[in-house]
């Protein structure tokens, strides 16, 4: 797994993101094949995290599992989400195929944070 994560790393050129972060997911992963679903915002949510878990992603899905996606926890959920879902699109592309994972929100969420989140 953590070889063909790295490999995905280089591939995409994602040297900058936290590698500490990249062993946990790695780990999860080993552990949860069929349901992974990471915790990116742990560091730096774009920079390390999602980049993190698309490396995993790819490589999960090299090996036949199917990756669920990632969760947000803090920061503007909306922005994150929706840059998140960029970098998901472009990663697809790159491979060829679609990265279709789903972005989870949690936090201190109540009906106008989720009402504000939807529009």
């Amino acid at each position: 797994m953590l070889e063909l994560a790295l490999k995905y790393r280089s591939e995409l050129g994602f040297t900058s993101s936290e590698i500490t972060e990249l062993y946990a997911f790695c780990s999860y992963a080993v552990a949860y094949p069929n349901n992974f679903l990471a915790l990116v915002d742990s560091y730096d949510t774009l920079n390390s995290g999602v980049k993190n878990f698309l490396c995993v992603a790819m490589a999960l899905e090299e090996l036949g599992y199917k990756p669920i996606g990632i969760r947000l926890d803090s920061g503007d959920l909306a922005r994150l989400s929706k840059e998140s879902k960029k970098m998901f699109k472009q990663v697809g592309t790159k491979y060829g195929k679609e990265c279709m994972y789903i972005v989870v929100a949690s936090n201190d969420l109540n009906e106008k944070t989720i009402v504000k989140l939807n529009e």
